[in-house]
């Protein structure tokens, strides 16, 4: 697709007497229109997905958007506004779940198209051609540069959040009854998960003003002595809530585990499986009320 200029063409004569920079500026400024539907065209056949489906007026906003940050650049000698506003498209980006090689091809396809025209522009001007490989340099690089690091630094918060949403989700409390609550712990037991574990089972025996806790561990993946420990802190602060604790689910690795470091169960209940502990807890329960 061909596109033509609606906008006046420079006087060459009058141009080669300006500086490079203020020639490379105005051809930038007066072939606008013409570099950002060029792009447009590129990034649409290249087929980056969240490009896409957007209507050509919204690229047409998008990319020009861009191109203009790299003219205030270009004027004010910086390398400032086109890296901002890329720091803004990075973050925008990696939320939506975009690859970060199409951003950066983006990137390239705007640079490229200006290039290629320039080239044809500035044949004969060895000095404007040198002036803008300069600067287009410096700023594609601080460019991706900003991208790149906005785009991992939220896909890092994006993932601390998701971890923290995964570390919730693994430690549940559990109503069984009135007056009992389950805690199955699934997986390991990192030192930030299990700071967690023990928060939500207090948090939980506040709440709901819980007399017996299960703490159901079938699913732990390994029990090493950090991880014993980690049970032994969560049914000691259990207990001075007020709240029996009863285990369940100790497989013999388990049961070395503890005997390996001398932990003393004290009066923490050890059942089986999560079926005798429920039936303890009734009991429990039941003695509790009867002694009222």
């Amino acid at each position: 697709m061909v596109y033509h200029d609606s906008t006046v063409q420079p006087d060459k004569k009058r141009d080669t007497l300006l500086p490079a920079m203020e020639r490379v500026i105005k051809a930038f400024q007066a072939h606008l229109d013409r570099h950002v539907e060029t792009a447009i065209d590129q990034v649409l056949a290249a087929g980056i997905s969240v490009y896409a489906g957007l209507p050509r007026d919204v690229l047409r906003g998008l990319v020009g958007r861009s191109f203009k940050t790299v003219i205030e650049d270009l004027e004010a000698g910086t390398t400032t506004a086109y890296p901002a506003h890329l720091e803004q498209i990075g973050a925008s980006r990696a939320k939506s779940g975009m690859p970060i090689r199409e951003m950066i091809t983006g990137v390239d396809f705007g640079f490229k198209v200006v290039d290629d025209h320039f080239d044809q522009l500035f044949a004969a001007d060895l000095e404007a051609r040198l002036w803008w490989a300069t600067r287009r340099h410096e700023l594609s690089y601080a460019g991706v540069l900003a991208v790149t690091n906005t785009f991992y630094q939220t896909r890092e918060a994006i993932i601390a959040e998701q971890s923290l949403q995964i570390i919730m989700l693994s430690a549940p409390i559990l109503p069984l009854a009135e007056g009992i609550l389950v805690l199955p712990i699934i997986g390991s037991l990192s030192d930030d998960r299990a700071a967690h574990l023990i928060e939500n089972l207090l948090d939980g025996i506040t709440r709901n003003h819980s007399r017996v806790v299960i703490l159901d561990v079938t699913g732990m993946l390994a029990v090493d002595e950090s991880a014993t420990r980690t049970l032994l802190r969560a049914a000691r602060a259990a207990q001075l809530l007020g709240a029996k604790i009863i285990l369940v689910g100790i497989r013999p690795e388990v049961a070395m585990a503890f005997t390996s470091m001398g932990a003393d169960l004290g009066d923490i209940a050890v059942k089986a499986n999560l079926t005798h502990g429920f039936e303890l807890a009734q009991a429990i329960l039941r003695t509790k009320t009867s002694g009222r």
